[in-house]
């Protein structure tokens, strides 16, 4: 996704990439799966402050997602979400070492 720049470049595809990763995350860490808005509320608590407002606005932006699709995203999200996606693997690690699952 980090390489997508369509995608990255949606309104639609760009928030839901930053709330994708939060899922994922979200599962890798409980091994359980939550909708997108609570895994991102979880992601909040769980990665550092520095993506707060990124995830926020992610969250922000679910309602009526579908009337976004052909809209550009705020340019100013592109390269701070792309640098999210790209920690994504890392921040997964993180969470896999400091789980408690089998």
């Amino acid at each position: 996704m980090a390489d997508d720049a369509a995608l990255l470049s949606s309104a639609w595809g760009q928030p839901h990439c930053v709330l994708a990763l939060c899922r994922f995350l979200y599962t890798v860490a409980t091994g359980s799966v939550a909708t997108k808005t609570a895994a991102g509320e979880w992601a909040i608590r769980h990665l550092s402050a520095r993506w707060t407002g990124l995830i926020r606005a992610a969250i922000a932006n679910r309602p009526d997602p579908w009337r976004r699709v052909h809209l550009p995203s705020d340019p100013a999200t592109v390269a701070p979400t792309r640098e999210f996606l790209t920690s994504g693997p890392a921040f997964a690690e993180e969470l896999a070492r400091r789980s408690t699952l089998p």
